[in-house]
């Protein structure tokens, strides 16, 4: 059973216990999965962002930041930070999994978008990005 050990607001976790691995994509730092995690003794569906196409110690950096810039924000617009690896061979980060997949994804899916779901996505969008650069994350 994994346990969450909180640490200077960053979320660190143990490599093992992720079940279900399930290949969703991959980015400039490695692979992305679709994975199950217990979280409070509750099984929870997560997006697992494996670190690999980059060394060890820039990777463990790659980590880090990205936990640490997600842990300050709880906020409806922006993927919530499940946890963070920072084992030198099992790199990973821990995201909330969002079931359509990203809005990158969706467009290059070619998917019609009502003008109303536009708006929307939009309005998101804005609220996501206003919140980063309240925070000094955007300048």
């Amino acid at each position: 059973r994994m346990q969450i050990v909180e640490v200077r607001s960053e979320k660190f976790l143990p490599a093992d216990g992720f079940d279900g691995l399930e290949l969703i994509g991959s980015g400039s730092y490695g692979n992305v999965y679709k994975a199950w995690y217990e979280q409070h003794g509750v099984p929870i569906l997560v997006a697992l962002k494996h670190v690999v196409h980059c060394p060890p110690n820039i990777g463990a950096k790659v980590a880090r930041r990205e936990a640490k810039i997600l842990s300050c924000f709880n906020h409806p617009h922006i993927v919530h930070l499940c946890g963070v690896c920072l084992e030198p061979d099992k790199l990973c980060v821990l995201l909330q999994f969002v079931e359509r997949g990203s809005l990158r994804s969706v467009l290059d899916a070619g998917v019609h978008l009502e003008r109303p779901i536009q708006y929307r996505l939009a309005m998101g969008m804005t609220c996501g990005l206003a919140a980063l650069h309240r925070r000094g994350f955007l300048q």
